[in-house]
Parts: structure tokens; sequence; C-alpha cells
């Protein structure tokens, strides 16, 4: 994996496609109650999976498709998948999970972002994929009329720390480093080579930035949490 440096052209398109995709869904997007709303998901559902399936057929047309490197396993290729799942085919248990894994790991994409091959058709790929998963669940939220349920907190952790470790038996495999449980990431700090994040210890760090970030975003979206049942 290569990084893109912070700072960079590429990195400053990133961005821009970021805050431009946030225009275009909070300004001009149908919002709930809209005639159009209902038919508009399901398109919207399909455009992310091309997206997503844009990426592995320009990886097999350059012959750079590898079990390895490839599959939608980080949670960013994931949550892609779940935004495809609720949106086309109505699966509502997908919104809690890509509400929390889209948006959080869309960010750390967007701010650590690390590509197998850097060119500009793959670099607006990435960061279109790592934008609509922080601009589209917040979008459902917010306009949309969806919400979290009420203690979901430690329910998202723990299926968070299940896919880990699950993870860690695919990656071994296939060779792998999804959801990088299995190697450290090939960006700072991580990438410092200190003993204390190299494997297994820097998993240790991850853990405490999970619960960290999901505990404030948590506190973010209050307003969007479903009311608790008396029996909860």
């Amino acid at each position: 994996m290569t990084p893109i440096t912070l700072g960079s052209s590429y990195w400053w398109l990133g961005i821009a496609i970021l805050i431009g995709l946030g225009i275009v869904f909070f300004v001009f997007a149908p919002k709930h109650g809209d005639k159009s709303f209902q038919a508009w998901l399901p398109v919207l559902g399909w455009m992310i999976f091309i997206n997503q399936a844009l990426y592995w057929l320009m990886a097999i047309l350059e012959d750079r498709f590898f079990l390895s490197t490839s599959l939608p396993l980080h949670l960013c290729g994931m949550s892609q998948l779940l935004l495809l799942a609720h949106l086309a085919f109505k699966q509502k248990w997908a919104f809690p999970l890509v509400a929390f894994w889209g948006p959080l790991g869309g960010m750390m994409g967007m701010l650590t972002p690390a590509l197998t091959d850097i060119n500009t058709l793959f670099v607006v790929q990435y960061f279109i994929g790592h934008s609509v998963i922080i601009v589209v669940p917040l979008y459902l939220l917010i306009h949309g009329g969806r919400r979290i349920p009420a203690n979901y907190f430690w329910r998202i952790i723990i299926f968070t720390n299940i896919l880990g470790f699950t993870m860690m038996f695919i990656n071994y495999f296939l060779s792998a480093n999804y959801m990088y449980v299995s190697q450290p990431p090939p960006v700072a700090p991580y990438n410092s080579g200190h003993r204390l994040l190299q494997w297994p210890w820097y998993l240790f760090f991850i853990e405490l930035q999970v619960i960290f970030l999901v505990w404030l975003y948590w506190l973010a979206i209050s307003k969007f949490r479903q009311t608790p049942n008396p029996t909860d």
C-alpha cells in the first residue's frame, strides 16, 4: 500500500470530492417526504455499487486484482456494500452498521489514504467511495428519516471486534491485511517501527481509538437515536 501525502494535490482532490458530494446531498438531493425520495434511494445504492465495481474492473484490466488486496473487506468497502443492501434491497439491519462504520472508517481513510496503485482514476474512485460512505449515512440520518437503535453503542463495539477477529483468520488464509488487524497500517504513526506499534501491541491502541471515536460519534448523533422502550 502506498500512502497519499497529506497536503498533496491528490489529497486536496479528495477533500474537494468530499465537500462537493456533501453539497450535492445536503442541498440538492431529495429529502424524506419528497415524492422522489423513495425512488431515489435504490438509484443511489446502485450508483455506490457501480463505483466499487469500477475499482474491480480497473484492477482486473490492469492485472492488479488480487484476493489479498482487492476484496471489499476493509470497513470502507463493506460500508459501500451495506449501503447497497440498505438502499437498493431495503435491508434495515444494514443501516445502523453503516451509520457507524461508514463515517468513521471513511474519515480515517480520508485522513490517512493509502492505495495499491497511485494514478488519477484509482485516486478519484478511492475518494468517491470514501466520501459517499461518510456523506450518505449522515444524509440518511439528517434528511432521510433514519434512526439509530437505542443502546446501540456497545453493540457496534462488539460487532466491530467480532469482525476484526474474524478478519484475522481471513487474512491468514489469504495472506492479506484487511482491516489492518494482521499488520500495522502503512501510515503514521503506525509505520514508525516502534515496538509498541508493532503486532499485536498496536491493536490495543487501535481498540482505544475505535472506542473513543465511536463514543464521540454516539454523542454527536444523539438527536437521531430511537427513543428507548421502558423495558430497555
